[in-house]
């Protein structure tokens, strides 16, 4: 179809009759509007795509952080939970208390040291170890036990120190060589021939005839220790008579 110029009307009709006859110019217009929409397509996808990338380092990322749940616990690691035989102001971190508990007792346990208690027929007897369980020594001590009975009754007896006694089953021990300790006198090879040192005690006299086991309690108080804890408190129930062998090879 010819257009003629000088009839504007013609020439709208020329242009209206071009655009839907499929023309070569037409055809153009249509091809920009097609990579346009390309463009944008191709736009869309990857920001699609980046955003899932995204999305799936995050999940990654948390799958690979155990939860609190799933955190393992102190007992599952093999690492042991605090315990201790008696009360005290302070606990330690529990173990073995078969080095601490030579003569029979039952062991407590404070800041830097423990107490092995023997309720026995002459009243109760204490015994002091280090932290690291090696024999010690009481030197110019003072010490009550205060004595809380079921029924009610309490009653207060002085700890005083003894030396072993004949007859007695004695600790004889090395303060710088745990692996001296024995239960008969001898001399430390690794200090050259020295003299073991014998173990003495805290005595409380008092008749437990007649007492039933758990029926009583033994509130400690120990003053004048020295050292970074000068003074402990600890609690000890009666189990009944106690003795060397009544805890030998147990812990």
């Amino acid at each position: 179809m010819e257009c003629l110029p000088a009839d504007s009307s013609w020439y709208n009709r020329c242009n209206g009759a071009l655009a839907g006859s499929g023309s070569p110019a037409d055809a153009g217009g249509a091809t920009n509007q097609n990579w346009k929409t390309r463009k944008d397509d191709d736009m869309n996808r990857r920001t699609r795509n980046l955003a899932l990338l995204a999305g799936l380092g995050l999940l990654l990322g948390a799958a690979s952080r155990p939860s609190l749940a799933q955190q393992p616990t102190s007992k599952e690691q093999g690492m042991h939970e605090p315990s201790m035989h008696g009360t005290s102001g302070e606990e330690m971190p529990g173990h073995a208390h078969q080095m601490s508990m030579l003569h029979g007792g039952v062991v407590a346990m404070t800041k830097g040291h423990r107490f092995e208690t023997v309720f026995g027929a002459d009243g109760l007897r204490i015994y002091m170890y280090s932290g690291r369980q090696v024999p010690a020594r009481f030197a110019e001590v003072t010490g009550t036990a205060l004595l809380k009975f079921k029924d009610g009754r309490t009653e207060k007896i002085p700890l005083t120190v003894q030396k072993p006694q004949e007859g007695d089953e004695v600790a004889y021990f090395c303060p710088g060589h745990p692996q001296a300790t024995q239960m008969h006198p001898g001399v430390c090879d690794a200090c050259g021939g020295m003299p073991l040192q014998a173990q003495n005690y805290l005595l409380g006299n008092v008749d437990l005839a007649g007492v039933q086991p758990g029926s009583l309690q033994a509130v400690v108080d120990i003053r004048g220790l020295g050292g970074d804890e000068p003074d402990v408190t600890f609690t000890e129930t009666y189990e009944g008579m106690m003795g060397p062998d009544s805890h030998r090879g147990k812990t």
